[in-house]
């Protein structure tokens, strides 16, 4: 209840305080979630999860949507797709979510596999990077210990 109640009074704010912009984007990891639309940050514990409020600036969002232009995320396939020589699991699934006006893309990777698409990869690689490169930047994320939550 007390994290349903957090999650509301976060929206709240960001509703009235919140930066405004013209696109939006979601990631999600195995343990790290981040919503650039409501500003929640989420990580998740073996036996917990917290969950922050993490503003961008305008000029970090800026570098993070000339980015996604820069990759050209609208036209990546939803699914960074395997080559199926060998299978590994479990099946671990990075992705990310663009939304620009009428447009939006959701992209899955599997990051314990070879890619049919290198150039893809990499391109979804570096963007997953550089947008947590500048989360992590952020005080309240750095102050967070390392997840100890692991995929079996």
């Amino acid at each position: 209840m007390r994290k349903i109640l957090l999650i509301t009074f976060l929206c709240l704010v960001q509703i009235c305080f919140g930066q405004t912009s013209d696109f939006s984007f979601k990631l999600r990891s195995v343990t790290d979630f981040y919503d650039s639309q409501t500003h929640i940050f989420v990580r998740k514990y073996e036996n917990e999860e917290v969950t922050l409020m993490v503003t961008l600036t305008n000029s970090e969002l800026k570098l993070i949507k000339d980015y996604f232009d820069e990759v050209d995320f609208l036209k990546l396939p939803m699914n960074l797709e395997c080559n199926n020589s060998i299978d590994i699991l479990p099946v671990v699934k990075n992705w990310i979510f663009f939304q620009e006006k009428n447009q939006r893309n959701l992209c899955f990777n599997q990051i314990n596999c070879e890619k049919n698409d290198k150039r893809q990869e990499k391109d979804f690689e570096n963007l997953w990077n550089f947008i947590f490169s500048i989360l992590e930047n952020k005080i309240n994320i750095k102050e967070l210990k390392k997840s100890n939550f692991e995929v079996i």
